[in-house]
Order: C-alpha cells, then sequence, then structure tokens
C-alpha cells in the first residue's frame, strides 16, 4: 500500500459508546470492567484494552455493535469515532446513543491507501497534490460534515 497525504482526518479517536440515559456511565478506563464491552472482532483498538480481562463481546461489524447497543443487548461499545458516528447516524440512533465521557487518546489519523500493485500507484504525486488542493480548500471537512450529518 502506499498513502496518500495529507491525511484525510488528522485524528480518528478511539471512543466508548452508550445508550442516553441510562446508568452505564464510562468517565475512566476502570469503569469498563463493570460492564459488557461490544467490539468488532479482528480489530486491535489499543494494547490496554486489547490485552485487558474487560468483558468484551465480539461482534461482526460496527454496524451490528451500534444496533446491539440500542436494542440495549450490550452495555458499551468501541470503534474509531468517525465510522461509528457516521452508523449511529445512518441507523438512525443519534438520539438514542451519546459518546462516554472517557475515550482513548490516540488520535490516529485517517489516510487514503491505494495498492503498491495498482495502476494509480505511480500517480501517487498527483494524488497528494489533489489531496492537499480540497483539504486546503475545505472540502474534506464539507464531505465528512455531509457524511456524518452536520
Amino acid at each position: 500500500m502506499v498513502f496518500v497525504t495529507p491525511p484525510i482526518l488528522e485524528k480518528n479517536s478511539i471512543r466508548f459508546y452508550t445508550l442516553k440515559g441510562h446508568e452505564v456511565v464510562i468517565n475512566k478506563y476502570e469503569d469498563l470492567y463493570s460492564y459488557e464491552v461490544g467490539f468488532q472482532r479482528g480489530t486491535s483498538y489499543f494494547p490496554r484494552f486489547d490485552d485487558d480481562e474487560v468483558k468484551k463481546y465480539p461482534v461482526v461489524s460496527p454496524v451490528q455493535a451500534v444496533n446491539m447497543l440500542a436494542r440495549n443487548r450490550l452495555d458499551v461499545i468501541i470503534g474509531k469515532e468517525s465510522v461509528m458516528d457516521y452508523f449511529i447516524l445512518n441507523e438512525g440512533h443519534k438520539n438514542k446513543i451519546e459518546k462516554a465521557p472517557f475515550q482513548h487518546q490516540n488520535n490516529q489519523a485517517v489516510y487514503l491507501a491505494i495498492s503498491k500493485k495498482s495502476n494509480f500507484a505511480k500517480r501517487l504525486p498527483e494524488f497528494n497534490n489533489a489531496m492537499r488542493s480540497i483539504k486546503h480548500e475545505g472540502k474534506i471537512d464539507d464531505i465528512i460534515n455531509q457524511y456524518l450529518g452536520k
């Protein structure tokens, strides 16, 4: 893979989500020990969570996690903020689900990736220039805001 720069997003935090108005509150990492946390099977989030004995429930996709939380079948879910925010909105759960106060501060950037085997890989400088231009013009922010209903 080759990566187009600059990144699409400068940060994409790992967030925890709970149902609005429920007694589940995640103010610090240790609060997770009291609840079952839905996570996408095969995904690494951050070492402490990945290797910890927190009660975890594997799901096949972020949308499944969102829908299980909305139906009160999970206490908490974890995911990358931009992905989870999209599915919460897209599945119609914006008024049911909220971000927990605690979040993991890894602030990982999000990049557009191109396969090294793709014919487009040799055009990476063109993609980099185009990305710089549309980021500078604010078009990426416009697309993200539209995508996330902001």
